[in-house]
């Protein structure tokens, strides 16, 4: 912020980088549930692919 005559002339502060926003955080100190491993299922682009195979 700076003041030129009668104006107020304000500009926004420089970004900073990820990894220095990063280093500024503390560690969490609750702790994530475990997921489970669950089994493989088809996704939407196995039954496009699938469908798109059909109309060759």
């Amino acid at each position: 912020m700076a003041k030129e005559g009668e104006r107020l002339i304000i500009e926004p502060a420089p970004r900073k980088s990820l990894l220095a926003i990063l280093a500024t955080l503390s560690p969490l100190e609750e702790d994530f549930p475990l997921i489970p491993e669950l089994p493989p299922t088809q996704s939407n682009s196995d039954a496009l692919f699938a469908r798109y195979q059909y109309r060759l």
